[in-house]
């Protein structure tokens, strides 16, 4: 089964002026452009007007880390990556694509610092060979030390 890899960018999918700055317009363009083409394919959003801003405010644009002294507000932030990706979600349903979100949270081993490739391979498989599209998107991830690392969606695409 061929697979294909497809990278919907945050600045597509977002806008400054919405007031939860998705764009739903164009999320569901795409959506319908995609509709033909969508089994085998693992989708992968960017962030956008969700992640940047957040990330230069609060400056962990360079290091990648929110620091453990402000979990709130990467909790906030977390929670406003997860909306934005169940807005891509909802549309791509919408739009009779039969994905379904994919939190690589459950996939990373902090003590290892890597992601259990193997595990994610066997379910993309399963979900590919039923005509599922898996949508992930960028992230925060806790570490043990108590703060939270940025995990982009630029990663999961490599």
């Amino acid at each position: 089964m061929k697979k294909h890899i497809i990278k919907l960018g945050g600045s597509i999918i977002t806008d400054t002026t919405s007031k939860d700055y998705f764009n739903k317009k164009n999320t569901l363009r795409l959506a319908k452009e995609l509709y033909p083409f969508y089994k085998g394919c693992i989708l992968i959003h960017g962030t956008g007007q969700v992640g940047k801003p957040p990330a230069i405010k609060y400056g962990y644009v360079d290091t990648g880390v929110i620091q453990k002294n402000k979990h709130l507000i990467a909790l906030n932030i977390k929670n406003s990556l997860r909306q934005l990706n169940q807005c891509v979600v909802q549309t791509l349903l919408s739009a009779s694509i039969p994905c379904i979100p994919f939190d690589i949270l459950h996939f990373y081993d902090d003590t290892k610092n890597h992601l259990n490739y193997k595990v994610i391979e066997d379910i993309l498989i399963q979900m590919l060979k039923n005509d599922l599209v898996p949508v992930f998107y960028g992230d925060l991830l806790p570490i043990s030390d108590g703060s939270f690392k940025v995990f982009s969606s630029d990663l999961i695409t490599l």
